[in-house]
């Protein structure tokens, strides 16, 4: 489980031009395109919606007609020469596409006049590993922009609630709705996530108390705790933008809308909630391994030692029968080598001390 905006292992990316550039520079080395970029454009109404699929940017930066609103879905990581386009179309500010172009941004709101700029961060599962890819969102008086950087179809719901509900709400209201509509999306997308991890750690903790011995449960927990305390960290601050758009200062909000975006905001919380807790549990269930692994360390340990103990004495009597003295020289050395029965009398005195340092280690409770 990893994570960044491509799903690979580097979790400090570089998001930033070179200190000293000037501000709104779209460095074409930073785009690092893995896609191919493609754009949806819906245009609707109340009563009309037309969809064109895989536009080139020029056919979907056609000017609507008048009482039209314009969706622009964009998939993929956009070039400079793509955001240039946009920016001359939608008269975007380049501070936001050049934090478009540095994917990787904290989630964060910032309020052009003309329009508002939304940077939210989306999880993903890519196989068994986290993918945290960035969604930018463009807000105007008559047009959204949405740019999902991992090129999927993350928006498809929603546009097909604008497809099928002629009439509907989400055709009538103004295109704040379709915005949060986007933003709602991109924040539920975090709680299927979190189930696998509920799943994950739920299993982890099964087998350490089971199969304690397993060599990867470790890896297993450590990286678990290490991509929800990464992922803590992108949406720590999407909470904040989300409420950001509900103050009433956002002339592009309106009123109906901030009722829908308590919900959004509400469901931004309720994950972070649950992203500390399971970052709590992958931390004890982590206590819990290394607790019983040196309890069972521990068992061994006093299990050996209570071998070495019980050899101790028996080692001092065998190592005092070794010492071969001639008992024909004096009748202190050794007498018991003319015994007919020495040898099995000396076995069954070892075996003698062996049984009853046994019966004396077991009533003490020692095993």
């Amino acid at each position: 489980m990893s994570n960044n905006s491509e799903g690979s292992a580097n979790y400090f990316g570089k998001h930033y031009n070179e200190p000293g550039t000037p501000p709104g520079i779209l460095d074409a080395a930073q785009t690092a395109v893995t896609t191919t970029v493609k754009a949806d454009l819906l245009i609707y109404s109340a009563d009309e919606y037309r969809l064109e699929s895989d536009v080139s940017l020029a056919e979907a930066l056609a000017t609507p007609a008048e009482g039209e609103k314009r969706w622009l879905s964009v998939r993929g990581r956009p070039s400079p020469e793509i955001l240039e386009l946009l920016e001359k179309d939608f008269q975007l500010h380049r501070l936001a596409l050049e934090d478009v172009i540095h994917a990787g941004q904290r989630s964060k709101l910032e309020d052009y006049d003309s329009h508002l700029f939304l940077v939210l961060q989306r999880p993903r599962w890519l196989g068994r590993k986290l993918a945290i890819g960035q969604v930018s969102l463009f807000l105007g008086k008559d047009f959204v922009v949405s740019i999902d950087d991992a090129g999927e179809d993350t928006f498809a719901p929603v546009s097909k609630r604008l497809e099928t509900s002629p009439g509907g709400r989400i055709r009538s209201s103004s295109v704040d709705y379709i915005f949060y509509a986007l933003v709602d999306l991109v924040v539920d997308q975090a709680f299927p996530v979190l189930d696998g991890y509920a799943q994950e750690l739920e299993e982890l903790e099964l087998q350490v108390v089971s199969k304690p011995k397993q060599a990867d449960l470790l890896d297993r927990l450590h990286e678990s705790r290490r991509e929800l305390v990464f992922l803590r960290r992108s949406l720590w601050t999407q909470r904040d933008a989300i409420t950001a758009l509900m103050r009433e200062d956002q002339k592009l909000i309106g009123k109906n809308t901030r009722y829908y975006l308590r919900d959004c905001a509400d469901h931004a919380a309720h994950i972070l909630d649950m992203v500390e807790s399971y970052r709590d549990m992958s931390v004890a269930v982590m206590e819990l391994l290394i607790s019983t692994q040196n309890r069972q360390l521990n068992e061994a340990m006093r299990m050996l030692t209570m071998i070495a103990t019980i050899f101790i004495p028996l080692s001092f009597v065998v190592g005092i029968y070794g010492m071969n003295f001639d008992p024909e020289a004096s009748p202190w050395n050794m007498p018991e080598l003319g015994w007919q029965y020495g040898y099995p009398m000396i076995l069954l005195v070892l075996l003698t001390i062996g049984l009853g340092m046994l019966t004396l280690f077991k009533r003490k409770g020692w095993f």
